[in-house]
């Protein structure tokens, strides 16, 4: 039993790890649990009050009640409040005015222990507007999806062992416009079906296949947003040329198309909200983690997809194969290759082939390079541009040039991306000083130890060089710039924001000039036709503020 005292007891440790094992809750505990932000876990409650899922449905957070067995409709209503996503994956049934109450629910809500769903329940829950999750429905006939269908939130059926194209047909116009649909239970697709399919205008999971015939895949070709096909052990070369194809969104200009620094009038300029939109354009994924290895060919068919490429158990790939995936406009995922990979040196093809990880940004992403004991400057460069935890911990020494562009890694964001050096034993003053006043980077307590005499000299060049990132107040509000702090920006890597500046002299502009990166000016900005001579061979767009 969760008692009173047990609960004051998590609320002074800020979390509820320890309750997932109780099967009963007093009602006072309850009203002081749900003071508490994020996860509340109760994954071992069978039974709960009235009065305490009053004090829960006040709970802001994610709410884990996944072993409850029944489910009043009075506490059905209460739940339904809750402002966070709500596991009731324990029950096995649920009346008609419980489901009514919680399709007011507005989170994740999950029902996975619902092995049927009546007409009602059905039509009620299908106007829930977030996702939902019904993965114990094994069989759904054609009336009961069609009741779901204007659910407004992703819906998943993972339970569906079998789909006839009459559901498939609901289902394409199933979690609104854009919704994601998870069928990871089909283990055959017709290719009648996948023509169907393949017209959802949502992400489309179908995990389970093992196997996809040639007419299927080229049905899936079509479809226009994210898929993922995870139960896929191998991929013959006509169905991997057939995924190659597929279209995704249409994707908008990249960056450096849209501001291209050439000719330098049309590169200053400012950015309307539609061009700023252009840049955060979201990206589609498909995913193949359940292949071990590819052959050159289907490496070569696969990298022409046009969104972002999930291949996540590979752990072998031919020189061949590595080209052909650094040419991917939006970047793949290989984690499991990547871990064996033992150097990355400045030739051409490791560099290209660093960019097109660094190109690979999915939320929560990271790239653990184990095994990798060389990184070179320009491999190191590229990395840098990484959204996400980059782990280099097999590294033991590390070089001037790398730890500058290190330096500069998830700079720009409100707090740097975690960076891993753990294996570094070796580096110089300079370098030890870049990395340890950076943030959220983690270096071995050797490292440190050895390096508690650091100069003050060299302190001093590190702390200046970390103050560069566009987002930097004091440089962005600096209003003249002497040829020694020019000397020094130009050293970043990252975008500089100047727009304080009021004039800009002709030494500085060809000091900055060397800049590699977005460069932002003030439109009232003074400089001569000479700066702007100078300004046209920066490398990388010039953008003129508003």
């Amino acid at each position: 039993m969760i008692t009173k005292e047990l609960a004051e007891g998590c609320l002074r440790e800020g979390n509820s790890y320890q309750l997932h094992e109780y099967v009963a809750i007093e009602d006072d505990a309850a009203e002081l649990l749900s003071q508490l932000a994020d996860w509340l876990r109760l994954d071992g409650l069978k039974c709960l009050s009235n009065t305490a899922a009053d004090s829960l449905g006040k709970h802001a957070g994610n709410l884990m009640l996944c072993s409850l067995e029944h489910l009043s409709d009075d506490a059905a209503e209460s739940l339904s409040k809750h402002e966070g996503d709500l596991d009731l994956g324990g029950l096995d049934s649920l009346s008609d005015a419980a489901a009514k109450s919680l399709s007011k629910h507005t989170g994740h809500l999950s029902l996975n222990g619902l092995k049927r769903l009546s007409e009602t329940a059905a039509e009620s829950l299908g106007k829930h507007e977030g996702r939902l999750s019904l993965d114990g429905i094994e069989v759904a006939s054609d009336t009961v999806v069609e009741k779901l269908r204007h659910n407004r939130g992703d819906l998943s059926l993972r339970g569906l062992t079998e789909l006839s194209e009459a559901v498939a047909k609901i289902l394409v116009g199933i979690a609104g416009e854009g919704g994601s649909v998870y069928l990871d239970a089909l283990e055959h697709l017709s290719a009648a079906v996948a023509e169907v399919l393949s017209n959802h205008r949502g992400n489309l999971s179908l995990g389970g296949l093992k196997t996809l015939s040639d007419s299927a895949a080229a049905s899936l070709s079509r479809h226009r947003q994210s898929l993922s096909l995870d139960g896929l052990t191998d991929l013959t070369e006509s169905v991997a040329k057939s995924l190659g194809e597929i279209v995704g969104q249409s994707y908008l200009e990249d960056y450096a198309e849209l501001c291209k620094p050439e000719p330098f009038d049309d590169a200053v300029r400012e950015l309307t909200i539609d061009e700023l939109y252009k840049l955060t354009v979201r990206v589609d994924e498909l995913s193949l983690n359940g292949l071990k290895s590819l052959s050159d060919e289907a490496a070569e068919n696969l990298s022409k997809y046009k969104g972002f490429l999930s291949l996540n158990s590979v752990d072998t790939l031919s020189e061949s194969a590595r080209s052909s995936f650094s040419r991917m406009q939006r970047g793949a995922s290989l984690n499991e290759y990547i871990k064996t990979i033992k150097s990355l040196t400045d030739s051409d093809a490791d560099v290209a082939f660093a960019a097109m990880l660094a190109r690979g940004r999915l939320q929560n992403e990271i790239l653990e390079f184990d095994s990798l004991r060389e990184l070179s400057s320009g491999a190191a460069k590229e990395l840098a541009l990484f959204d996400g935890w980059l782990h280099l911990n097999g590294l033991s020494v590390i070089s001037d040039e790398v730890a500058e562009h290190l330096s500069c890694f998830g700079i720009g964001l409100d707090e740097p991306e975690e960076l891993r050096l753990e294996g570094v034993r070796e580096s110089s003053d300079y370098a030890f000083l870049l990395l340890s006043t950076r943030p959220n980077t983690f270096l071995s307590d050797s490292l440190r130890a050895n390096k508690q005499d650091c100069s003050e000299e060299n302190l001093t060049i590190a702390k200046r060089y970390l103050l560069y990132p566009m987002w930097n107040s004091e440089v962005s509000a600096m209003t003249e710039l002497t040829e020694r702090d020019a000397s020094d920006l130009a050293r970043s890597r990252l975008s500089l924001s100047l727009l304080g500046l009021v004039d800009l002299s002709d030494s500085v502009a060809e000091i900055l000039s060397n800049h590699i990166g977005t460069l932002f000016l003030s439109s009232s900005c003074k400089m001569s036709d000479q700066a702007r001579t100078f300004l046209s061979k920066h490398e990388g767009p010039v953008v003129k503020g508003r």
